[in-house]
């Protein structure tokens, strides 16, 4: 009776244990954050111009919200829009090749500059010339428009950081 019970009770288990004998330990976490910290603080410029069509622009904008440590390092906060709707910065991405999608669903030259986590994702359309681009939000329901330039969205966000 035990020998038919086996294979079930390691059908069961076996994920549990295997899940559990391959954790990381709590010095595996810490690498694993400070390698993400360091590639979030060390934009690699090179990597996302290889990734955009050519002549695509990086705008000063966004080259100044990746040399801005500290806010990119805020823990997760709400942006609140002149509107008084709210969007939810759950983190920023880091800025490399993996930030370009150049994906059907999406606009061509969309960089991902942050999660909202269960609200959906944050981008902007680079141009051929440094010039204001809107921000918007992919979630489930589709894209919304969230700011008419990443200089008004950061702009709401350091306005907010100064009263907190």
């Amino acid at each position: 009776m035990f020998v038919l019970l086996l294979p079930l009770l390691w059908l069961f288990f076996g994920d549990a244990v295997r899940e559990w004998r391959s954790r990381k330990t709590p010095q595996e976490l810490e690498a694993i954050a400070l390698e993400e910290r360091k590639r979030l603080l060390n934009p690699d410029w090179d990597a996302v111009q290889r990734m955009l069509e050519p002549g695509i622009v990086i705008p000063s904008a966004l080259k100044a919200l990746y040399a801005d440590g500290a806010l990119l390092q805020l823990e997760p906060f709400d942006v609140l829009a002149p509107n008084d709707v709210e969007f939810l910065i759950h983190a920023f991405f880091p800025a490399n090749a993996s930030a370009v999608r150049q994906t059907q669903d999406f606009p061509r030259n969309a960089f991902w500059f942050a999660s909202g986590e269960m609200m959906g994702d944050y981008f902007i359309v680079l141009w051929n010339e440094d010039v204001p681009t809107a921000v918007w939000i992919a979630h489930e329901h589709g894209l919304e428009a969230v700011a008419p330039s990443l200089e008004v969205f950061l702009g709401w966000i350091r306005e907010q950081q100064k009263t907190t």
